[in-house]
């Protein structure tokens, strides 16, 4: 992986009642988005704690470039429509910078 890699942490909190359908949604990026050709890793979590559960994607991307373009297909776009709806305040994204691997 190139020095131009991209990872992030996005965390996404539900709206109350809206869990299940936030979970499905969310799940149902993992497959389409693992095989774009920009994509290094795409996990999705789930968080138990006790302000309820939220989710977090951990996303490796090996560009700029190719996460952009992610956040141009059907299924971001499809998404990104029903985050009003779903989702509690911001997603909150975080950059991360790679020091060291094993």
């Amino acid at each position: 992986m190139t020095s131009e890699a991209i990872a992030i942490i996005a965390r996404i909190a539900p709206k109350m009642g809206r869990t299940e359908l936030l979970r499905g949604m969310l799940m149902a990026m993992v497959e389409p988005t693992n095989r774009e050709a920009g994509c290094v890793v795409y996990n999705l979590h789930e968080h138990a704690g006790e302000n309820g559960t939220s989710f977090s994607f951990y996303e490796v991307w090996k560009s700029q470039a190719a996460l952009d373009e992610h956040m141009t297909t059907a299924h971001v776009r499809a998404l990104i429509d029903r985050l009003e709806d779903l989702v509690e305040g911001d997603i909150e994204i975080e950059r991360l910078h790679l020091l060291a691997t094993h």
